[in-house]
């Protein structure tokens, strides 16, 4: 069991920023306005947030600019690593937030807000959990 669990975390930590964003983008099948519900986008471009880049869109119908983070737990994320690493101690390894504040070398406030964030969004960060260790896995089995 705690082979298994270091195994995956493992994984998990050695998914970039890409890979996350790879995993939302297969997690969210559907992309609309966030305003006003409506298909109809158009890309504008990206917004640059350090290793990566996340796509811009614009709504035909109402005119909103939105990401494609929009809707997702991942929104205002600075640091999309360590959002996951908490989901996953949290979620899968079912660590205390002081914890995992420990192991990460975070401050526990950052981590409180953390895992209150992916608890609020449970299913959606079980499924990026899902998708990420799929990828390593089939990545590690190719190697």
């Amino acid at each position: 069991m705690k082979a298994r669990l270091f195994d995956e975390f493992s994984r998990i930590m050695r998914a970039s920023e890409r890979d996350i964003l790879k995993a939302i983008k297969m997690v969210r099948f559907d992309l609309r306005c966030p305003a006003c519900g409506s298909r109809e986008v158009v890309r504008i471009g990206y917004v640059d947030r350090g290793s990566f880049r996340v796509q811009r869109f614009q709504c035909k119908r109402c005119g909103k600019t939105f990401t494609e983070l929009e809707g997702t737990p991942f929104k205002g994320i600075h640091d999309p690593k360590a959002f996951v690493a908490v989901a996953y101690l949290r979620l899968r390894a079912g660590l205390k937030e002081s914890t995992i504040a420990r192991l990460l070398r975070m401050p526990y406030p950052t981590v409180k807000r953390l895992s209150m964030r992916v608890y609020k969004h449970r299913d959606f960060m079980e499924q990026i959990l899902d998708q990420l260790l799929k990828v390593h896995k089939i990545f590690l089995i190719l190697v």
